[in-house]
């Protein structure tokens, strides 16, 4: 087995190889585009000169795209292809890609699995990664609102958003949700803010809006900002589906989804880490 920089590989190649290493996953089949896995790679900042083809016997045998900022990095997503399944080669290329970032001075790594993907959870864990936590999901459709209509959430921009939750996060939150994450998003994803609390939604005009992000100043938790805030972005867009993806530790969201009567997602996952230094 060997490795080789996934930038050798056009776009097209590079989304062949994912969907056929994703498919029939337990998180869905994966259809990409070569232009859509581009984008993709755009949002979660993965780095194709640190990103990996897994070669076995010459013949393509899988992948691991990596994100890198500061001193960490993260497994972005790590596939096999099904003809080279159940040799090895995944934990193979996994010690691989470890050793490459302990050469860069990486001091960890990252990644989040599914929870019911338990082959995937068990190869991860025989490479030294530990659970650190929960993350779950939930959809809420037409959710009921607390708040005054007169009650409206400001339009905020995006950057200004992102510099909020850059500097009020806990600094242990998955890579997806976090400022940095958010710092890459742009239009048609908004943000809005009412008092303290600030909240990061995909496109509201669409019938399914994701909440991306939310966070409250410090100073202001525990008085039911978080709940404020989206009882009335529910009521400035109604008739929608709502979703929290499953990228939200357990502790942080299911309180606030529960008051919603939001309904919990079957896809959850593990988000782990491996410290290298």
């Amino acid at each position: 087995m060997e490795l080789k920089p996934a930038y050798t590989l056009t776009f097209d190649q590079l989304a062949a190889l994912f969907n056929e290493a994703f498919a029939g996953y337990v998180g869905g089949d994966v259809h990409f585009t070569g232009s859509a896995l581009a984008g993709w790679i755009a949002h979660e900042n993965i780095d194709l000169s640190l990103s990996q083809i897994v070669m076995h016997d010459d013949q393509i045998a899988g992948f691991g795209y990596i994100a890198r900022h500061g001193g960490e990095c993260r497994l972005a997503a790590f596939g096999i292809v099904p003809s080279a399944a159940h040799q090895g080669i995944g934990k193979a290329a996994m010690v691989e890609l470890i050793a490459q970032a302990r050469q860069r001075g990486d001091s960890a790594f990252h990644l989040e699995v599914i929870e019911q993907n338990p082959r995937a959870v068990k190869l991860y864990q025989g490479v030294g990664f530990e659970t650190l936590r929960r993350l779950v999901g939930y959809k809420g459709v037409n959710p009921p609102s607390a708040t005054d209509m007169g009650t409206r959430a400001e339009l905020i921009d995006l950057a200004t958003a992102a510099r909020s939750i850059v500097r009020y996060e806990a600094r242990d939150l998955p890579w997806q949700i976090n400022g940095l994450a958010i710092l890459q998003l742009s239009p048609p994803n908004v943000a809005y803010r009412l008092s303290e609390a600030t909240a990061i939604l995909s496109d509201p005009s669409s019938a399914t809006v994701v909440i991306r992000s939310l966070i409250v100043a410090p100073e202001s938790r525990r008085h039911g900002e978080a709940t404020q805030l989206l009882s009335a972005l529910f009521a400035q867009f109604p008739e929608k589906t709502w979703v929290l993806s499953a990228v939200y530790p357990e502790e942080y969201v299911t309180p606030l989804a529960e008051k919603f009567a939001f309904e919990r997602t079957p896809i959850s996952q593990w988000q782990m880490r491996l410290t290298l230094l």
